[in-house]
């Protein structure tokens, strides 16, 4: 009996002791609909290369948010990882993370500029695909710990 006693009491101190566990709830993944606090686009910036050739090199893909509340939103960081689905792409784009610290007022917007890369995989998987987009996930986070995931596909640069 006492040892039941003192491990509730054990358990009790041990949650009331944490506030880190409860931080977490404060946490929100949304996945960038119509009427959140921030609208995000995407889209790359033309490449300079040739298209005749296979496409191997950086790129910059342009990430414009928009903050529609009514209080500043601190973006802390913008990452990009490829869609599940990018199998069927015919460019396999590479993940990228950019750490950043800029203040959207309200009814404002910023365009970030991040690199990315990837590469081509062949005109010969091409023409047997055609012209597939690139699938990709992009995450831009907030000082309040919201995470934006956004999915987006963007024309193939090697086209």
């Amino acid at each position: 009996m006492k040892t039941l006693a003192f491990c509730s009491l054990l358990l009790l101190a041990i949650g009331c002791s944490s506030s880190s566990n409860t931080d977490l709830l404060d946490h929100r993944t949304l996945q960038c609909e119509a009427g959140d606090d921030l609208a995000i686009q995407a889209g790359l910036e033309a490449p300079t290369q040739s298209t005749n050739e296979a496409f191997t090199g950086s790129l910059t893909m342009l990430v414009n948010v928009t903050n529609n509340s009514h209080q500043d939103y601190t973006i802390t960081a913008i990452r990009i990882d490829p869609a599940q689905s990018s199998n069927d792409s015919t460019y396999d784009l590479i993940s990228a993370y950019q750490k950043v610290n800029q203040v959207i007022p309200e009814n404002e917007e910023h365009l970030f500029r991040l690199p990315v890369s990837g590469r081509s995989r062949g005109s010969a998987f091409s023409r047997e695909h055609g012209r597939q987009g690139v699938p990709f996930v992009l995450t831009v986070l907030a000082s309040n710990g919201d995470q934006y995931r956004c999915q987006f596909s963007v024309p193939d640069p090697s086209f």
